[in-house]
């Protein structure tokens, strides 16, 4: 049986330190910089003549001349204020998810370090604008046979980023559950309609509030489940 004891481990603190957040975004950020960098400096103008590898994959290294997989199935070709624009949107959208799923994390008492897939992807986006900025191509250089296609550290970023969102959100559905469960004890049913659409409205809303405004919102959330707890008894 889950209580909010139990959930209320992983809600120690109402957001992540932005330090360790930083130091992780930059880390990966530069990461994916340095291998690309590295295999460059190391081929030079062949670059895009190697090829290590197997049936299944290869280390087979090519610039992305499109700019990204989405240019190239329009056919709009290397458009660099088109693409800043797109990170640009991206990295705003990555801030608001991150804090959105810190917030809902928070009331729902899931670790806050569910929000690095959110962090990782942002290490990804910023990759990609530097490279932008630059005015250099991306290098893709991990070819994977049964899907055709070449891939950098900067998609496997990503990839591993949908992934753990896709987890998050099976399991943050199962806690909504049990806590609507316990939060709308005696409720009709436009009383939980009403719950509902209060705590999405704060979830939407929580990326421009503060920390302080967090807080208070959850221990409301708190104090209406124990106030249950005591009718139910």
């Amino acid at each position: 049986m889950h209580s909010r004891e139990d959930g209320n481990r992983g809600m120690k603190g109402v957001e992540r330190p932005i330090a360790g957040r930083i130091c992780f975004i930059a880390f990966f950020a530069l990461l994916a910089l340095a291998v690309a960098e590295i295999i460059i400096f190391r081929y030079g103008e062949r670059v895009e003549d190697i090829y290590i590898g197997s049936d299944f994959w290869a280390f087979e290294p090519v610039y992305n001349r499109s700019g990204s997989w989405l240019h190239g199935r329009l056919k709009l070709g290397y458009r660099p204020d088109i693409l800043f624009l797109e990170h640009a949107v991206t990295l705003f959208l990555l801030w608001f998810l991150s804090r959105f799923t810190d917030f809902i994390s928070m009331i729902l008492g899931m670790s806050r370090r569910w929000s690095l897939f959110e962090d990782l992807a942002t290490a990804a986006t910023l990759v990609r604008l530097i490279n932008v900025i630059r005015g250099r191509y991306t290098l893709d250089y991990i070819y994977i046979n049964p899907l055709h296609a070449t891939y950098d550290l900067v998609d496997i970023y990503l990839g591993i980023s949908l992934f753990f969102l896709c987890v998050w959100m099976v399991l943050a559905e199962i806690r909504t559950l049990r806590l609507k469960r316990q939060a709308a004890q005696g409720m009709s049913f436009g009383g939980r309609m009403k719950w509902e659409l209060v705590l999405t409205g704060n979830a939407c809303r929580a990326p421009f509030m503060s920390s302080a405004k967090w807080k208070n919102i959850q221990d409301r959330y708190e104090y209406h489940l124990k106030e249950n707890e005591q009718i139910s008894a």
